[in-house]
């Protein structure tokens, strides 16, 4: 595995030894990014990378000038492994790992410092790949809405598999979000993965 374009390009990923991480292909990565270019400016944004995993899509924004990352991943063995990485890479200066539960640092209580965030800062740009079973997508997204940490017009991508997981079904389920409105961009199938774009906007 490798990154796939920016100043990190060519750069290859240590082998992870988590048996939990499921990285992003670096086909599918590509193509990610390709869509992304459309939807918005990935150069200086902030990123959210949750259940980060290998962090590859994190990584992978910085190498094409994302300003930083803020990566949040439950398991501690693979957390380290991410601020390893970051290190690996140069990039351990724009890297801030959480190691925490998504949903639990997603609350409204959270303290902004947790993510490097100053007051008035946003995340612009968020990935995600939950595990379906214990949380679904529709959980996050309306935690992800509750948490105000999203700027206005940020795009969310929902990585997963199913019909369960397509952006539609989602939206669906989201329907009575309180503080944020989620709008469906595109939703793009490699292989057996469902990629859904959205973006939010604040009532």
């Amino acid at each position: 595995m490798r990154i796939v374009a920016g100043k990190l390009k060519g750069r290859r990923f240590p082998e992870l030894k988590s048996t939990a991480v499921r990285p992003t292909t670096d086909r599918t990565r590509e193509a990610v990014f390709s869509t992304l270019n459309s939807l918005c400016t990935i150069a200086d944004a902030r990123v959210l990378d949750l259940y980060a995993g290998s962090g590859a899509l994190g990584f992978e924004a910085l190498s094409r000038g994302a300003h930083c990352a803020c990566m949040v991943e439950r398991d501690r063995r693979t957390a380290a492994q991410l601020i390893a990485l970051a290190g690996h890479f140069g990039v351990q200066d724009q890297v801030q790992v959480v190691c925490e539960d998504v949903l639990v640092f997603l609350e409204p209580k959270l303290r902004r410092s947790e993510c490097s965030l100053e007051p008035g800062e946003c995340f612009g740009l968020v990935f995600a790949d939950p595990p379906y079973a214990s949380h679904p997508a529709a959980a996050l997204l309306r935690a992800l809405g509750d948490s105000r940490l999203l700027a206005h017009g940020a795009v969310v991508v929902v990585e997963g598999t199913g019909k369960e997981q397509s952006g539609e079904a989602l939206l669906a389920e989201i329907s009575a979000v309180s503080s944020a409105v989620f709008s469906l961009s595109k939703t793009k199938h490699y292989g057996s993965t469902v990629v859904s774009y959205f973006q939010v906007a604040y009532l």
